[in-house]
């Protein structure tokens, strides 16, 4: 004889019901969520602005870098949002002790950089012995850094136990186009010393900066009078502003073809550089200290299309 067929669950039954609820619940939630946050994508790419088209693109062009607005627009409240819900999810004590221990992880990459680790590591894999006898490093506190490295994520460690460099440790080793090595070391050099002597003797008197209080002079004055810190500084300040570049040139329009660009402390000219390039008809002033502006050389300008100088151009920024 056949079994008989189970019955189907009667949604009248209370003892039914409680025993089924918990998974419906469950996944009536886990739909609202997602139909909530499809909604609010939806009107975030919707209500994006869709950003403008240079007259040129190059194939190196910084633009290439950023996200089409709508990605862009969408990505970051979401980034947001998990970033504040696991702060939530995370003890207070847990949060304090690693502000408190945040600096270990800089000094990690500090040292990797400062010493040549990761550029010793190239494409990989290598033993961290073998490096370290190679750049002249002591082998067993060079394998607890580059250890330290891979739980930072700027080293994957294979089961034989060799290092290769990731994406993200790629931007610091200065072969890498676009590479950070520069800002690494300058942010973990003086801006360091700085900054503690802001918070332990600035903060007292109120008389001096915390760079005056550590160096004995101000930012500009110690750089004019060391070129090689002066040259680490512009390679720091490119580094951090590629994206920077990219998004204003995707998203600013030129009032015309052959506007008049003013780059106020624009450096070295990276900024202006690029609209030039982006925008062949328009023209550019670049205004910093005479010992800055004038260090702009034929590797990025045409010289008839731009002027460097210490001196004031800024009674227009755009015409």
């Amino acid at each position: 004889p056949h079994a008989p067929s189970p019955e189907p669950p009667d949604p009248l039954d209370p003892a039914q019901s409680r025993s089924q609820s918990p998974s419906m619940m469950s996944f009536s939630c886990s739909s609202i969520g997602a139909a909530l946050l499809a909604i609010l994508v939806a009107a975030l790419i919707a209500t994006s602005p869709k950003g403008v088209t240079p007259n040129v693109i190059p194939d190196d062009s910084y633009t290439n870098l950023v996200p089409p607005w709508p990605i862009f627009r969408a990505l970051v409240p979401l980034s947001d949002f998990f970033q504040s819900a696991a702060a939530a999810l995370t003890p207070p004590n847990v949060r304090l002790l690693n502000l408190a221990t945040s600096f270990w992880k800089s000094e990690v990459l500090y040292a990797l950089t400062k010493n040549g680790v990761i550029d010793a590591v190239g494409d990989g894999p290598v033993y961290c012995g073998a490096l370290a006898k190679t750049i002249k490093l002591d082998p067993a506190v060079t394998c607890r850094y580059m250890n330290a490295g891979v739980k930072l994520g700027l080293f994957d460690k294979d089961s034989d136990g060799a290092f290769s460099a990731t994406e993200m440790g790629k931007l610091v080793q200065g072969n890498t186009t676009g590479n950070m090595r520069s800002f690494v070391l300058m942010i973990n050099e003086e801006s360091r010393d700085a900054w503690r002597a802001a918070g332990v003797k600035s903060i007292k008197t109120g008389a001096k900066s915390g760079f005056h209080e550590n160096f004995g002079t101000e930012f500009w004055e110690y750089h004019e009078s060391r070129p090689e810190k002066s040259k680490q500084f512009d390679e720091a300040m490119l580094a951090v502003s590629v994206g920077m570049i990219g998004a204003i040139i995707a998203d600013y329009p030129l009032p015309k073809p052959d506007a008049i660009f003013c780059d106020i402390g624009g450096g070295q000219g990276s900024l202006l550089a690029n609209v030039l390039h982006h925008y062949p008809n328009a023209t550019g002033i670049l205004f910093d200290l005479p010992n800055v502006a004038g260090t702009t050389g034929q590797s990025f300008f045409d010289k008839r299309r731009i002027k460097g100088s210490g001196k004031g151009y800024h009674r227009k920024l755009l015409r």
